[in-house]
Parts: C-alpha cells; structure tokens; sequence
C-alpha cells in the first residue's frame, strides 16, 4: 500500500506540474506571438508614414511620381519610397502599375519585383487595410492618397522560425525540468508518505501487540474454565478465582485500550473547561501516598497555587496519574518519588521524578511509544500503554511531554499551555 502511495504521489506531482509547464509555455508562445504580431504592425504603420505622411489640413498632396506601367521599376528611383525596418513599400498607381523598390531584404525571401508587384495588387483586390500573405510569410498594411495606393510588406518568416525555436528549447527545457522533478520527487515522496508510513507500521504492531496481550488472559480462562468443567463439585473455587483474575486483567487492558484511543480524538471533540492544575496535581499526589506508604517509598510535592489550563480535567488527572503510578511502579526500594509544578513563562511544568535504574538514551523517547517496556522482564506489570496514553493527553492539550534520565534518576517532564482567569478547583 505505501508504495502505491508513493506511486500515486510522484504521478500527481508529475501531472500537475506538467500541466503548470504547458499553461506556462502556451502563455508564452502566445505572448512572443502577438508581440511580433505587434511589431510588426509598427514597422508597416511606419513605413507607410514615411511613403505617404498625412497631409496638414490645406496643405496639397504629393504629385504622383513620373513613370508608371504595370510592371515598371525604379531602382533606387528617388521617386521610390524608402523601406524602414525590414518593410518594402509598393505604390499601386490609380492606373493599375506598380513602384516597386529592389531590397536585398526580399531578395533573401526569392522574390523578384515581378513577383513582389503581383503580391501587391493581389493586397489591393482584397481591400482590407492590413492582413497576411501565408504562403509567403508576409505581412501587409495599405494606405491611399492620391498618388494611389500604397502597400507596405513586412516579412515575418523570421519571426516563425523564431517561434519555431523557442517551442523547441521549451520543450527541451520542459523535458529537463519534469526529469529533474520526477528525480526530485522520488526522496519527496518517501518524505511525504513518511508520516503514513509510520502510523501504518504502528497500527499493525498495534494490532499484533493487543492481540499477544489478550491471547495470554484468554488461553487462562479457557484452561480454567476446562479444568473447571472436569473437576467435581466443591474443589472448583480455585479455577473460579483464576478465571475471575485474569477477566479482570483483560478488563484493565480493555479499559486502557479505550483510553488510549480517546488520546486520538480531534482536538476539537475534547471538553474544554478551566481547570485549576495546581489543585489536580496536589490531589492526585495526595491520593498517591497510602500507595507510596505501602511501598515503601517517600512522595513529596512542590506545587506553586494558581496555576490554570484549558482542558479536560479527568483527561488531565488521568496524565498525572499515570506519571505518578510510573514513578512508584519502577522507583529504587525506599526512593524517594518527588512532584514538582510550576510556572516556565506561559507555561506550566509538571516534573515526576524517581530514583531507579537509569532509562537508557536510546530508549527516552521510545518508553511512549504503544506496548513499549525497556524492560522485557517485566511483562506482567502493565502492558506499556500509560506513557502512550499520557503523551496523547499532552498533545491533544496542545502540550508535549518527554523523559530525562540521570544522576540515578528518571524524570518525567509535562508541559501545558496556561490560561488567563482565575480557576476553579476540580
């Protein structure tokens, strides 16, 4: 499935960016298409300015130039109108002839003045003041005075060709940049799935963990209940109260799991009320000393007052708890369990710390991961859900909690955001 994933992933991204490129490119090319369309317009409009400037009100017009005839030619005629830009200019007389000037420009395009003389007419039948000529990649525009009418050409073969190369190197670099994007995408895409993956993996060693834990209760009840079954009356309360304790070892690990998977609801489906943490943290502490009397262990507490979150308060009491109980589960004979809450700039700080054998560094942060014991060998005391539980809590409170070992000590650190008001005890 994860590589499917991953799959889907770099084709999305291949996809998605292959159609940014096209849209870019398409924009592109019609952009350097209409701007050469635009200039030349301007090369023809003037070029026909200077064969035929507009005339100033009352002054007269131009006299049409000597000569004339259908096909005549004036090389370098004074009389013949200048080309500018790339533009050459033919003057259709009212009789019918055409002035057509010689440009080293049009002799690059194979065409004589014969032919150029022919393309102008053919321009003035279609009388329209401006248009194209594609067969011979020309461009036109027509204006009359008196003298007749006057067609300006403009060759834009050049600009095809250059349109023509640049869809080329687009589509050269266009074929660069997904390449290097699909090699780009591989590491993004085992990134991007990452968190997947994890939560993946961990729902199935989830899966297999809960199963191993509820298999060893259950393979109990059943021995119990079959020797319960073969034994005759009266000599049955031994496997009764075996089957009696391990339905309730199922129960706790039940009940954990359905706390567990309250740590995973939306932030947004947690009640959220002011709690007074000062005050939780204090009667959860004192709850906890006949325990730590009985086993033998000291518990001090350091609380500072009026310390508030926004929250769930059973959640919360359900956070200390399980640090608590964790201290004095795994504390050294006659240790001394020590609770500290106070205030670190707009936070609040819890710190549960206990003298014991020292948590090893690799094994800080994977003591709140699900059915996780750094210990193997104690199997039986719980099933290595609270700190997982406690962390959910945490995080579900905008908060984080961590470990720290040292000095024979192991501590356990909470950190919740403070809110303003005065709180209320719980």
């Amino acid at each position: 499935m994860i590589k499917k994933l991953r799959r889907k992933f770099v084709l999305a991204a291949m996809g998605a960016s292959l159609l940014v490129l096209l849209a870019v490119f398409a924009v592109l090319l019609l952009a350097t298409r209409q701007g050469m369309r635009d200039q030349s317009a301007r090369q023809i409009e003037l070029a026909l300015n200077e064969a035929s400037p507009p005339a100033a009100p009352g002054e007269p017009e131009k006299a049409p130039p000597p000569g004339g005839g259908f096909l005549a030619e004036l090389l370098g005629a004074a009389e013949a109108p200048p080309h500018r830009g790339g533009c050459f200019v033919v003057l259709v007389t009212q009789e019918g002839g055409a002035l057509v000037q010689r440009d080293p420009f049009f002799l690059q395009n194979e065409l004589d003045s014969g032919e150029i003389a022919q393309l102008a007419l053919e321009a003035v039948r279609r009388g329209q003041p401006q248009g194209e000529l594609p067969q011979h990649q020309l461009r036109y525009g027509l204006r009359e005075d008196r003298q007749g009418t006057w067609v300006a050409f403009a060759d834009y073969s050049f600009q095809s060709a250059a349109l023509v190369e640049l869809a080329k190197n687009a589509l050269l670099v266009g074929a660069a940049a997904l390449l290097a994007l699909f090699l780009a995408s591989l590491p993004l895409a085992r990134w991007a799935v990452g968190p997947v993956e994890r939560a993946w993996n961990q729902q199935k060693q989830f899966v297999a963990d809960a199963s191993h834990e509820l298999k060893t209760p259950l393979t109990v009840i059943l021995s119990n209940a079959d020797m319960l079954l073969d034994q005759p009356e009266g000599e049955s309360r031994r496997w009764a109260e075996n089957i009696q304790a391990e339905g309730l070892r199922m129960k706790e690990l039940t009940e954990a799991l359905l706390a567990l998977a309250r740590t995973d609801r939306p932030q947004a489906q947690l009640r959220r009320e002011q709690v007074d943490l000062s005050y939780l943290t204090a009667d959860c502490a004192l709850a906890f000393e006949a325990a730590a009397y009985e086993a033998g262990h000291t518990l001090d507490q350091q609380v500072e007052e009026g310390l508030a979150v926004q929250g769930d308060p059973a959640e919360l009491a359900r956070l200390v708890e399980i640090l608590l109980d964790n201290a004095l589960r795994y504390s050294a004979p006659k240790g001394r369990v020590e609770v500290e809450l106070r205030r670190t700039g707009r936070k609040a700080r819890l710190k549960v710390e206990n003298p014991g054998e020292p948590i090893p560094a690799e094994d800080l942060t994977r003591v709140f991961q699900r059915f996780y014991r750094a210990d193997p060998s104690r199997s039986q005391e719980g099933y290595g859900l609270g700190l997982s539980i406690a962390k959910g809590v945490a995080e579900a409170h905008r908060g984080r909690v961590w470990a720290e070992s040292g000095d024979g000590k192991n501590r356990f650190f909470v950190e919740l955001p403070l809110s303003g008001g005065h709180s209320k005890p719980t």
